[in-house]
């Protein structure tokens, strides 16, 4: 305090800061009375940098507050930093014009205090801190620069940071509120056997990976990365840890540049509710991959392992959850030479975008480790990408409701790291909703590759010159396939293979293939093939193999000349920096023609050759879009401040889609969403590849359609209706199509017993019996069938998580039902078997083998009524039951606990028997010529046998007696003895515990 007093310089001031300083330190917009700290040049040059600005923000640590924070200013110029500064809570450190260089190997800057594994700071302590500026030179130090742990709404801005080798630059974990913007990070070098890859790192708080912080189950959350540049550095952003059903929530990358990234800018693990918008990556080995989970589970851990490793709570369940919605989306961002070079650091393939979860079907072995399931993105959203890639274009691996669509990805051969490469690649049950509106060239192999997998709707692409395939499917289930051009391909355009299925093919053009236009191997299937347009290609659609299987319609083998196309609508709203992919919808759907597509205001939006709308600056635009024999249409581009992109609805009212079609006692019911403007609804059907037939106008939003029959399928189609009665939209050419069933039965209980999961469903009419499934590896797999409501499986195994469905069939072993693809699941923990009761003098002791998966565990007894009453619970594989009687016999059984605490196992209805034999209380006495040792009568003991403590410690048998007491003559006046007692069946068992210690008499 006397040298605040001594220097004017450092003199605290409370003021009302509304510029400068503290229009950084005052995120909330609300004016707040801040502290400024004032480091003096002369303070740094007689005590050194280290020591004034430490002092200076113990200070603040002694005296900041929410209300009134303290703001440390450095004054500028250039310093060597000899050890770590540590940074506490509510303050702002303004380094703006200083340059400071490290000269140790430790941190330059961290948050809070060093702590221990299990010791220190816990949740987000340190709260409220802005780092201001500056730039940190790592002086090719070795280790992270700036460390952050156990924190809340942490801030640096307008911070460079650069020459780091060996290290991260940054750390960050336990951290609710992170923000980074305007920040540049370059020039940190990497050896090939190193591992801080990234740049910043966002990490767990566990002790080999987050050093000197106490372990914890907390998670990131609230991150944002924006306007910031990364150059020369080996992964930008990244994690490789995570918390086992703890995902890292709300991560927000906008609007950087990555550039030279020796291997991926960024790469998250467990990531949710994430938005990855507006980047900018030139030269990466890879571009944008997110994992559910990585290397069969390596790098994730349980909250009980942590806890334990920290002496802190568990905030999470650490039993297999399905994962929740993770809410991704990677868009607007415009990636450049990725993949001409290789990841020097681990042995990935090429790729510009990647969501990838996986499936565990044996957990690892070390402490920690995550159960088995399937570990899966939800809600992934990949759109309006500008992507030159030597790789995959698109990735996608264990998904559920994806969509992919208006990317425009132009791919190039690889010779850093040679694959089969894909334009989009589908694998791994990666179940799509749609992919649509994409433009893909010269991709390696196929341009779009669909492998043991799902997609909804698949339209409006373009796939021009690929190595092999335009559009392939392997093992995969569309729905339908629509209005995709496809040229270029040397071998066929569009081709199922390998047991696919196809609902509709329709009104798709392919042109200049070296093989067939279209084409299905023996054993694929499709509902309806028509209305497409082959042209000169080896062969046409007419050529399949599997005729059987699939319905064919009319073709077209010639084109015809355009008379008019449509646009998605009038127009559309963008955000400055955002984009929208333009794909006109031709008419007649044989009219193959190219477009141009130019701008009457390119300085607030401009395009490309392929339709590619960019917004520049705001304000109006008009887009004029021109066939190749002339025909025009205009669109409308209104570029404001931050929206994402909007279409601006033309007159045409938008088409219908279905919704849900559901089968109901009597007819198949249909429900859509309504469409603005429509007055009505006009309702089609159709049969197979036949021709769509008018079946019923509806004012409302549902119709059951009730001319049905049992096990035909019915494909529907839906027009809006305008004010004269008439259509006034398009309709989807695929339509929705329903197999008439019975009601699905739905599994009501699943419960595990002693001989394995025990299924119940409900009963649904019509149905004869039920044949029961499981999900293996390789998809739904039958178990048996029944006539009744209810199965056991017994093939499974204690800690994994089976999955069920149920389909009805009739008399004749037809389905008749549908059955529910999502199936229910049930994780197996195997009931609990005794192996050791035993009287021991608190009571009765019960040991059990311990069960896999189970978090603890239920003893009962069996009380007077003959039913069985709650003894207790426990975590450990043992319980004493200290409520005994000497000579009675119990009953007790067991069942297993989850992680709630609820029963989650059968047990033995028969349970173990035990008999309780107290340990017999003695007393020892001194007579003429011999130690008397007595006790009183124990109930349920036959004989009572003795000991002596021998020379070395243990316990020598003197003999046995029926009555109650004994006699050792075989003593020496003025020794002393020790004694126990146990009691004995009628075999000389022992039946009892004994007192261990004994007791010690001195013979006189």
């Amino acid at each position: 305090m006397r040298r605040i007093l001594q220097k004017a310089s450092a003199v605290l001031l409370c003021l009302l800061l509304f510029s400068g300083i503290g229009a950084a330190a005052v995120s909330s917009g609300a004016a707040r009375e801040i502290s400024l700290k004032a480091v003096s040049k002369e303070d740094i040059r007689t005590r050194g940098f280290f020591n004034a600005v430490q002092d200076a923000l113990n200070f603040a640590r002694d005296t900041a507050s929410e209300a009134s924070p303290v703001t440390v200013a450095v004054p500028a110029g250039s310093y060597d930093l000899a050890c770590s500064l540590h940074i506490y809570d509510n303050t702002t450190l303004d380094l703006r014009g200083v340059t400071v260089t490290r000269k140790v190997l430790g941190n330059m800057l961290r948050v809070g205090d060093e702590d221990t594994v299990d010791s220190g700071a816990t949740g987000y302590r340190y709260r409220n801190i802005t780092l201001l500026g500056g730039t940190l030179d790592g002086n090719a130090g070795k280790n992270t620069m700036i460390k952050v742990a156990h924190a809340a709404n942490f801030e640096m801005i307008g911070v460079m940071m650069r020459n780091e080798r060996g290290g991260h630059m940054m750390e960050v974990a336990g951290a609710d509120g992170f923000t980074a913007r305007d920040c540049v990070f370059r020039d940190q070098i990497l050896p090939l056997e190193g591992i801080g890859y990234e740049v910043i790192q966002f990490d767990i708080l566990h002790p080999d990976h987050m050093v000197n912080c106490r372990a914890e189950d907390i998670n990131c959350k609230h991150i944002l990365v924006e306007n910031c540049t990364f150059e020369n550095v080996p992964r930008a952003i990244g994690t490789h840890t995570g918390v086992l059903n703890n995902p890292f929530d709300g991560v927000v990358i906008r609007d950087n540049l990555f550039r030279d990234i020796k291997s991926a800018a960024i790469q998250g693990f467990n990531w949710k509710n994430v938005q990855i918008t507006g980047n900018r990556i030139e030269s990466a080995a890879r571009g944008i991959s997110l994992y559910a989970i990585m290397y069969g589970g390596s790098g994730m851990y349980t909250a009980d392992y942590l806890a334990k490793l920290g002496g802190t709570e568990v905030h999470v369940p650490c039993t297999y959850q399905p994962p929740r919605t993770t809410n991704i989306e990677i868009a607007y961002n415009t990636l450049r030479d990725i993949g001409v070079t290789d990841d020097i650091y681990a042995s990935y393939v090429s790729q510009g975008v990647a969501v990838i979860g996986d499936t565990i079907t044996v957990p690892d072995a070390r402490d920690g480790a995550i159960p088995a399931g399937e570990y899966y993105h939800e809600n992934v959203n990949i759109h309006d990408n500008d992507i030159e890639v030597h790789g995959h274009g698109v990735r996608l691996e264990e998904t559920r409701h994806a969509r992919i669509s208006g990317n425009l990805l132009r791919c190039a051969e690889n010779t850093a790291h040679p694959a089969n490469y894909y334009g989009i690649v589908l694998m791994a049950n990666a179940r799509t909703d749609e992919i649509t509106r994409n433009i893909i060239t010269d991709a390696q192999v196929n341009g779009i590759q669909m492998v043991n997998s799902a997609v909804d709707t698949l339209s409006r692409n373009r796939v021009e010159r690929t190595g092999k395939y335009g559009i392939s499917a392997y093992h995969t289930s569309l729905r339908s396939v629509t209005e995709n051009d496809v040229s270029g391909a040397a071998n066929q355009g569009i081709v199922l293979l390998d047991a696919s299925t196809v609902g509709s093919v329709s009104n798709n053009r392919v042109a200049d293939c070296g093989k067939q236009g279209i084409y299905f191997t023996k054993d694929c299937a499709a509902d309806s093939v028509s209305a497409n347009t082959t042209v000169r290609c080896g062969g046409s659609i007419a050529y399949t193999r599997s005729t059987g299987k699939v319905k064919i319609g009319a073709n077209d083998t010639e084109t015809a000349a355009l008379t008019s196309f449509e646009l998605d609508g009038a127009g559309v709203r963008l955000g400055v920096g955002k984009s929208y992919l333009m794909v006109p919808d031709v008419r007649p759907v044989n009219a193959m023609t190219r477009f141009t597509f130019t701008s009457d205001n390119p300085d607030v939006a401009q395009t490309d050759k392929n339709g590619r709308i960019s917004a520049v600056s705001a304000g109006e635009a008009v887009v004029t879009v021109t066939s190749e024999n002339g025909k025009t249409a205009t669109f409308q581009v209104i570029v404001t401040d931050g929206e994402e992109a909007e279409l601006i609805p033309s007159g045409r009212l938008t088409t219908p889609k279905i919704t849900t079609l559901e089968c109901v006692e009597g007819g198949i019911r249909l429900s859509w969403d309504a469409v603005e403007g429509a007055y009505g609804y006009r309702l089609y059907y159709r049969y197979g590849a036949g021709s769509w037939k008018r079946m019923k106008d509806v004012d409302g939003l549902t119709y059951t359609d009730k001319g049905v029959s049992l096990g035909r399928t019915e494909t529907y189609t839906i027009r809006a209706l305008g004010e004269d009665g008439e259509p006034h939209s398009g309709y989807d050419a695929a339509g929705w199509s329903q197999m008439y069933q019975h009601s699905t039965p739905e599994v009501t209980s699943l419960q595990n017993t002693n001989e394995g999961i025990y299924l119940r469903w409900n009963s649904v009419k019509g149905v004869a019996r039920y044949r029961v499934y499981f999900k293996g590896s390789g998809g739904w797999t039958a178990l048996g069938t029944t006539t009744g409501t209810s199965f056991l499986d017994r093939k499974v195994k204690s800690g994994r998580t089976e999955t069920y469905t149920v389909r009805g069939l009739d008399k004749n072993n037809q389905f008749v039902t549908a059955y529910q693809s999502a199936g229910w699941s049930q994780t197996y923990e195997a009931a609990p078997v005794m192996s050791e009761t035993q009287s021991v003098t608190e009571g009765i002791l019960l040991r059990w083998q311990p069960v896999t998966g189970a978090s603890g565990y239920r003893v009962y007894y069996k009380n007077t009524s003959g039913g069985w009453s709650v003894l207790g619970d426990t975590h450990t594989p043992e319980l004493v039951d200290a409520n005994v009687k000497s000579g009675r016999t119990y009953t007790y059984t067991l069942r297993c606990l989850d992680s709630g605490g609820s029963p989650c196992s059968g047990y033995n209805t028969a349970g173990w028997r035990a008999s309780f034999v107290a340990t017999p209380e003695f007393k020892l006495q001194n007579t003429a010529s011999a130690v008397r040792i007595s006790w009183q009568p124990v109930s349920g003991a036959y004989g009572y046998r003795v000991f002596y403590k021998n020379t070395k410690g243990g316990w020598t048998a003197l003999g046995t007696s029926t009555s109650s007491y004994f006699y050792d003559a075989a003593v020496r006046r003025g020794s002393s003895y020790t004694y126990t007692v146990r009691c004995v069946d009628r075999a000389g068992h022992y039946v009892s515990d004994y007192l261990h210690s004994g007791k010690t008499i001195l013979f006189q």
